[in-house]
């Protein structure tokens, strides 16, 4: 699912940064992403999320970052700072309920970064949205 969000955006005119730490959002192969990410994303891959995130802030000036199943304090704060040079963050974390997923953002600071939570099946169905929720937990539909 992120992997279109972030096409969509992309051939809509939206410039995105891409940290793509394991290779599983864009599956780049000598530089060339083998997998649709879009025609104005920029992706780094197979280097440290954190470091990935603050390479494309400095250096590309995307309209967005992404990143996939972000968790770590470092993660947190590079988002942050994209936040802070303007940039809009979608990402995906892992969570067995909007609960746990907002208590990992207070505990790194991070309760600001995001307006807007979506809250997926998992396993049993894959891609099948739960429920949308603003940044207290309050869901929206």
């Amino acid at each position: 699912m992120l992997r279109d969000i972030i096409r969509i955006l992309s051939n809509d005119g939206i410039t995105v940064g891409l940290a793509d730490e394991r290779g599983e959002l864009a599956a780049c192969y000598m530089g060339v992403a083998q997998l649709d990410v879009g025609k104005r994303t920029d992706v780094i891959d197979s280097c440290p999320k954190a470091y990935a995130l603050s390479m494309l802030i400095r250096t590309m000036s995307p309209d967005l970052i992404c990143a996939d199943e972000i968790g770590s304090e470092e993660d947190f704060r590079a988002l942050s700072q994209a936040c802070l040079c303007g940039s809009a963050v979608i990402c995906t974390a892992h969570g067995g309920s909007i609960d746990d997923v907002l208590k990992r953002c207070e505990m790194n600071g991070a309760e600001n970064i995001f307006e807007r939570y979506i809250l997926l099946e998992g396993r049993k169905a894959p891609g099948k949205i739960i429920g949308v929720f603003n940044k207290k937990g309050e869901r929206l539909c």
